[in-house]
């Protein structure tokens, strides 16, 4: 069972104050920030899932607690609440939407969109697209930019987040993508959803994503930016021409390198 208070201390422990100022200048959140490293968030997170994996009937509520304790106990408890996503997919979004209404920085959006949203909506219902109806025009632009990086779950790419440490630690492996294929039309329809978005926290998720899809579906991440009504904003055509240019220059590399 998750003890909030003994996981809090753990991260205090682990803070330091030179790593916290520097942090402070790019997190700015209302939950405050401890100044954890990745590295120790990554290692409790391990060390919490391999001591006592989650039960959602009974630590629901305590990882509630610890989300809107700081923002570090925050990536904390999105780690552990992503190892049930496999077994109660819908259980776990539910609890992720719940969160998603308290984010109000780039790193917790970036973490509960890609290792907890994305999936679970995936497993539960097949699709991320209904999301969005769960926040409104008066969210906080990083809830629009966490549904957003949910396109990230979508393509076949190693997870970055600090938060698929406990995923991680579940299936013993240094690096895991949270699909094993490109979910084009999927992809396509999150992205036109949100390219008219002019939040600059958004357009940054939406590039990323852009540029992730790009390096493995050129041709496909090309349509759909030629496609959209009254065009995107230069920065993501930029976006796309360059990654598209590069993607294509390296397929045409292996083929060159491929015997005749």
């Amino acid at each position: 069972m998750i003890d909030v208070d003994a996981l809090s201390a753990a991260l205090q422990a682990a803070s330091d104050a030179t790593y916290a100022r520097a942090l402070g200048r790019e997190v700015t959140t209302l939950r405050g920030l401890r100044g954890v490293p990745n590295a120790e968030i990554a290692r409790i997170a391990s060390e919490t899932w391999k001591a006592s994996p989650v039960d959602l009937d009974t630590d629901e509520a305590a990882l509630g607690a610890l989300f809107s304790t700081s923002f570090d106990d925050g990536l904390l408890a999105i780690a552990l609440l992503a190892t049930r996503v496999s077994d109660q997919p819908a259980e776990v979004l539910e609890i992720g939407l719940d969160w998603l209404t308290r984010v109000d920085d780039h790193q917790t959006a970036d973490a509960l969109g890609w290792v907890v949203l994305g999936p679970a909506a995936m497993r539960a219902s097949g699709s991320v697209l209904g999301l969005h109806e769960h926040i409104d025009k008066e969210s906080h632009p990083c809830a629009r930019r966490a549904i957003m990086m949910t396109g990230m779950a979508l393509l076949p790419v190693p997870v970055e987040s600090v938060a698929a440490a406990g995923l991680r630690a579940r299936f013993d492996t240094g690096s895991l993508a949270l699909t094993d294929r490109v979910h084009g039309d999927e992809l396509a329809a999150l992205c036109t959803l949100f390219y008219r978005d002019d939040a600059p926290a958004v357009r940054k998720a939406l590039r990323r994503v852009l540029g992730a899809w790009g390096r493995l579906e050129p041709d496909a991440c090309e349509e759909w930016a030629d496609t959209q009504r009254g065009g995107i904003a230069r920065m993501l055509r930029e976006e796309v021409t360059e990654v598209v240019k590069r993607a294509r220059r390296k397929l045409k590399r292996v083929e060159g390198a491929e015997p005749g």
